[in-house]
């Protein structure tokens, strides 16, 4: 069996190779084909669409570039397969220093191991970083030029697509931002989402989106019954990125609407 493996490059040479570098020394003689696209991080999500349109394996796992690959994920990645897309879990490197645990848990606290196998239906429980897909599966479904993992992972789920979660499945999240490349990251990330969605009750949220935030990632740590001592060292960078995340998604949704209004004038 051959499995491609799609790396958006958006991080930089030096996270990307490491990754690289990670992946071949698990990968030993097993047959993968590795796709690395490089381009700006608020092209990510086009980025890993491309990867997947150029990947020629029987299974697609699009990873994150600040990830080590693990000889747990490999195995996974290559064992009996149950759903047709599969999420996997994301821990700590133990190389993190105090920013990267602040990065990690705003951003990973929810799919931090442990976690249970289980069958999901909800595209949200999906990290775009961490899933392997059925190349059957992704060739049913259009791609999207303003597709985003989430809005990709519900057409596939509306395909009647069986998604799941599998705990061995795991990375490791090694490669932090630096603090500015990180806010602007989250900024174009939450704005591309939000535009996604054109929703405009998420404008009645936005202002709430701080507290949404410091709780779930609250939850997911009592809930896991780790790195609490963590979480409250790091909660006030923590709401600092949520108020990055929130005004990305009121431009996001303004600039939908906008969008919408003019195609309607013009219409």
């Amino acid at each position: 069996m051959k499995v491609s493996i799609v790396i958006a490059g958006v991080s930089g040479k030096t996270a990307v190779s490491n990754c690289i570098a990670s992946i071949q020394r698990c990968a030993g003689d097993l047959d993968i084909d590795l796709v690395v696209i490089h381009g700006a991080p608020d092209a990510v999500f086009q980025i890993r669409m491309q990867g997947i349109e150029q990947a020629t394996g029987d299974r697609i796992a699009v990873i994150g570039d600040r990830y080590e690959a693990t000889p747990s994920w490999f195995r996974a990645l290559f064992g009996e397969r149950v759903f047709d897309m599969t999420g996997g879990c994301v821990a700590p490197s133990p190389s993190l220093n105090y920013w990267g645990w602040c990065v990690y848990l705003s951003e990973y606290a929810h799919v931090a191991p442990p976690v249970v196998d289980s069958t999901i239906a909800d595209p949200k429980s999906l990290m775009g970083g961490n899933v392997v897909y059925s190349s059957f599966l992704v060739r049913r479904v259009e791609l999207a030029p303003d597709d985003t993992d989430l809005s990709f992972h519900e057409r596939l789920l509306q395909e009647n697509a069986s998604a799941g979660i599998l705990g061995a499945l795991e990375l490791l999240y090694a490669y932090p931002p630096r603090f500015l490349e990180y806010i602007r990251e989250r900024f174009e990330f939450s704005r591309a989402i939000a535009r996604s969605r054109r929703g405009m009750w998420i404008l009645l949220v936005v202002p709430f989106l701080p507290l949404i935030v410091i709780w779930r990632t609250a939850a997911s740590v009592i809930l896991k019954r780790r790195y609490r001592l963590r979480f409250l060292l790091c909660s006030p960078a923590i709401v600092c990125l949520a108020f990055a995340q929130a005004v990305g998604e009121c431009i996001g949704v303004l600039e939908s609407l906008f969008i919408s209004q003019n195609r309607k004038i013009q219409s």
